[in-house]
C-alpha cells in the first residue's frame, strides 16, 4: 500500500542485525505486515558472519521499502542504531530487535495514540515471551496516561507503567535529532538514550495494548555467563544518580539497588562460569564490592524483590574472599543433589 497516497506520514523502522539469521524472516515478515502503510525499514547489518545478510538482501529484493546498510566491522548495537539514525527520513521513528516480532497493527496503534495525546513519544505495553513469571508492568484494559518528560524518567526508573527497553515506542524524529547511543556503553545503553529524549520531551502517551513481542533467547549475550562488557550497566546508573540525584532525588535508592543488582550478580556470574581465572577473578569481585560499599544502604537494600540477591549483596559487601568461598560450596552441593536426584 502506497502510504504517502492516504496522506501518512513517514515512519522509520530501525533494525539492528548482528547474526539473527534463526529468526529475521519472522522479524521482517511482522513489520512489512504493518496496517500503516508508509515506512522504511532501515536494516543495518553489522558485519554479521551468518546469512543474515543474505536474508535482507532477499527481503530488500522483494521489497522497496527496505533499505539495507553495511557495516564492514562488527561495532555493537549502539552504533548500528546510530548509523540507522543518521539515515532515517522519516517524521517518527522505531527500533525493532531482529530476533523478536510485533502485531500486525502496531505502528497504526502508536501513531493514532501519539496523534491523539498530542504527544511527542508514544509507549505500547510489551509481551514479554520466555521471561517466566515477568510481565510488562502495566495492566491492560486501562486508559491512556500521559505524562510529562520528567515524569516519563520516573516512571522508566520506577519500571511503572512502562519499561525502559527501546521496543514499543514511536518516536518524534525533530525531539531526537541530538540524542545519540553511547557507543562504549554495551549495557544499558538504551536507558541512558531515553533518559536523553525524555529530557527534551514535553508529553509522553502510554497505552496498554501488547504489541511488541519480547523474545527471551538463551543464546543472548545478556543472558547469563560473565561477560566484563556488561559492566558498564553500573556506569549508567552511577552517571544517572549524579544526574538525577538533585533534581529527582527519589529516584537514588532505586538507582543505587540497580547498581548493587548489577555488580552481586556480575560478581555470581565470575564465579559460577568457571571461566574465570583465580587472580583475575579476585580483582573483578574486590572492584565490585568497593562498588556495593560505596552504594549500600537500608533504603536500597528492602528494595530487592529476594532475599537471596540481597543476602548475596550483604555477603559481597563483608569480603569478596567469603563470597567466593560460599558460591563455590553452594555450587558444588547443587552438583550433588544433581547427582542424587
Amino acid at each position: 500500500m502506497d502510504g504517502a497516497k492516504y496522506g501518512e506520514v513517514l515512519i522509520s523502522v530501525i533494525i539492528p542485525v548482528y547474526n539473527k539469521e534463526k529468526y529475521l524472516c519472522k522479524c521482517l515478515d511482522s513489520v512489512l505486515a504493518q496496517t500503516y502503510g508508509n515506512i522504511e525499514v532501515l536494516l543495518v547489518d553489522d558485519a554479521s558472519s551468518d546469512k543474515s545478510r543474505d536474508i535482507c538482501d532477499e527481503y530488500a529484493k522483494k521489497d522497496g521499502r527496505i533499505s539495507v546498510i553495511y557495516l564492514e566491522e562488527n561495532h555493537g548495537a549502539s552504533h548500528a542504531r546510530n548509523v540507522g539514525l543518521d539515515r532515517a527520513e522519516g517524521e517518527f521513528f522505531c527500533f525493532v530487535d531482529a530476533d523478536d516480532y510485533t502485531e500486525k497493527d502496531m505502528l497504526r496503534r502508536l501513531y493514532d495514540n501519539l496523534k491523539e495525546n498530542k504527544a511527542d513519544v508514544s509507549i505500547c505495553a510489551v509481551d514479554y515471551i520466555g521471561f517466566g513469571a515477568y510481565t510488562d508492568k502495566r495492566p491492560e484494559g486501562k486508559g491512556d496516561i500521559v505524562l510529562s518528560g520528567e515524569e516519563a524518567v520516573s516512571c522508566m526508573i520506577k519500571r511503572q507503567f512502562f519499561d525502559w527497553g527501546l521496543w514499543g515506542k514511536l518516536y518524534t524524529r525533530r525531539k531526537a535529532m541530538h540524542c545519540r547511543f553511547h557507543e562504549k556503553i554495551y549495557s544499558g545503553e538504551d536507558i541512558l538514550f531515553l533518559c536523553q529524549l525524555f529530557q527534551r520531551t514535553q508529553r509522553v502517551s502510554v497505552f496498554s495494548d501488547k504489541l511488541y513481542r519480547y523474545i527471551c533467547r538463551n543464546d543472548s549475550v545478556t543472558k547469563g555467563g560473565f561477560h566484563k562488557r556488561q559492566y558498564s550497566e553500573s556506569l549508567v546508573y552511577e552517571f544517572l544518580c549524579r544526574k538525577l540525584g538533585e533534581k529527582q532525588p527519589e529516584l537514588l535508592p532505586l538507582l543505587e539497588q540497580k547498581i548493587l543488582a548489577v555488580n552481586v550478580r556480575l560478581a555470581v556470574n565470575a564465579v559460577e562460569c568457571g571461566e574465570v581465572k583465580s587472580r583475575k577473578l579476585y580483582g573483578y569481585l574486590k572492584r565490585f564490592r568497593r562498588n556495593i560499599r560505596s552504594h549500600l544502604n537500608i533504603r536500597s537494600l528492602v528494595l530487592f524483590e529476594y532475599r537471596k540477591i540481597a543476602a548475596e549483596t550483604v555477603l559481597l559487601y563483608i569480603s569478596a574472599e567469603a563470597f567466593w568461598i560460599v558460591l563455590i560450596f553452594y555450587k558444588g552441593l547443587k552438583g550433588c543433589f544433581r547427582k542424587c536426584a
